[in-house]
């Protein structure tokens, strides 16, 4: 009998700290069914090389007023860019998310891929996404499928000190990745790490790897909140671990 189970798997962590190689590595490894991907670089990718988004390969459909109303109520792009009815730069055309009148940029592809993740939602179905879970949004998208019965998998990396995610951005930059810039990266960092312990209570299984080294390494497998498994009770626990999740589990 097939698995009808609903997955929702995320692999969360601030910019430059190996998510995409972490994916990749599971996968591979692991045989890990990731259901639909999302990952807002690759939109934007797609977007810069194609000049569109094909929906097929998410099987979905919307239609041009679907997509602009959800921008015009929820995007970023709205209050981050400074142009004016930016939605109605928002076109689907058979089968394809066209953004036309307009630059392409980071904001306009992550306000691609939260249209992508709810529409999967509504049609519940598995699927996976990359965050750099730097805003409770994310949060309340997770709540929302944990409520529609899906089972929840959090893969969480990240390193000692953003000063390590910045040189790597620099890294991927260098071989014609995305950049993004060093503040931002330091935000983002402390503001993801504060969100983990309230994303781990609300899944089902979480992972915790640390990528301040040459290869990532399994810190914890946390079951239901509360049964945590150390991988390596010799290894010296990392500060963010500590700080940011065990001394708040003690707490909870």
């Amino acid at each position: 009998m097939a698995d009808k189970t609903k997955r929702l798997r995320i692999f969360a962590g601030p910019n430059g700290s190996g998510k995409s190689t972490l994916i990749k590595s599971l996968s591979q490894n692991f045989n890990l069914n990731l259901g639909y991907y999302i990952n807002s670089d690759d939109i934007e990718l797609s977007l810069r090389e194609n000049l569109y988004l094909d929906l097929s390969v998410f099987n979905i459909s919307t239609t041009t007023e679907e997509l602009r109303k959800f921008i015009k109520d929820f995007g970023m792009s709205v209050t981050k860019l400074d142009e004016e009815n930016i939605e109605e730069c928002f076109f689907h055309e058979e089968g394809k998310i066209i953004i036309r009148d307009t630059p392409i940029n980071s904001y306009l592809a992550a306000d691609i891929a939260e249209f992508i993740r709810r529409k999967l939602l509504e049609s519940e179905t598995s699927f996976s996404f990359e965050t750099v879970l730097s805003h409770p949004s994310k949060l309340a998208f997770i709540s929302q499928a944990r409520e529609q019965g899906y089972r929840i998998y959090v893969y969480y990396i990240t390193t000692e000190n953003p000063g390590i995610n910045i040189n790597r951005v620099k890294l991927r930059v260098a071989k014609s990745g995305h950049p993004v810039k060093p503040e931002t990266i330091i935000d983002r960092y402390y503001r993801s790490l504060k969100l983990l312990f309230d994303t781990v209570k609300l899944r089902d299984r979480a992972f915790l790897f640390d990528n301040s080294e040459t290869y990532f390494e399994l810190v914890a497998e946390i079951t239901d909140a509360r049964k945590v498994q150390v991988t390596d009770l010799d290894r010296k626990l990392p500060e963010w671990f500590i700080t940011h999740f065990y001394n708040r589990k003690k707490n909870f």
